[in-house]
């Protein structure tokens, strides 16, 4: 996959993507019937590692889920992706009169977004056999994603 971003080209590869953990907890064991598919809360965070040496971006997505009318915690979901960036070191960049080097949040942006949504799709083989199976994480905006501080 190839994006431009600034007349940059971004040459990235998908390296690993894999469920690390994904569990109900006791309240949804307890459950007898379905919650209706509106009635989840999803939570997302995403973490990112960058290693320069590798030319790789890791991303760790924690995924909570609960229920919409109480809060009640449902379950987790981890998993993990690397991302291959060819030419990682062009993107990268050292703020004036400021020792920290930061990366394009656009980069980040590329990594969160192919991130979650390979997550979406982990949930719903995860929760195939659960009680669950009818909750649907929704589409979201990846941007709140990034960090609030630069990396």
């Amino acid at each position: 996959m190839t994006n431009n971003i600034n007349e940059k080209v971004i040459k990235v590869a998908f390296r690993k993507a894999k469920l690390v953990d994904f569990s109900t907890t006791p309240i949804a064991s307890a459950l007898t019937e379905q919650i209706d598919e509106q009635g989840y809360q999803f939570r997302t965070d995403i973490k990112y590692d960058i290693i320069v040496a590798n030319k790789l971006i890791n991303s760790t997505v924690n995924i909570k889920v609960s229920r919409l009318d109480n809060q009640d915690e449902l379950a987790n979901m981890e998993s993990f992706f690397s991302f291959y960036i060819e030419n990682l070191e062009e993107l990268l960049h050292n703020d004036k009169g400021n020792t920290n080097t930061s990366i394009d949040p656009v980069v980040l942006l590329l990594v969160a977004q192919a991130s979650v949504s390979t997550s979406r799709g982990m949930f719903v083989v995860a929760s195939q056999n659960t009680i669950l199976n009818n909750a649907v994480m929704p589409i979201m905006d990846s941007t709140n994603l990034l960090p609030k501080r630069p990396l």
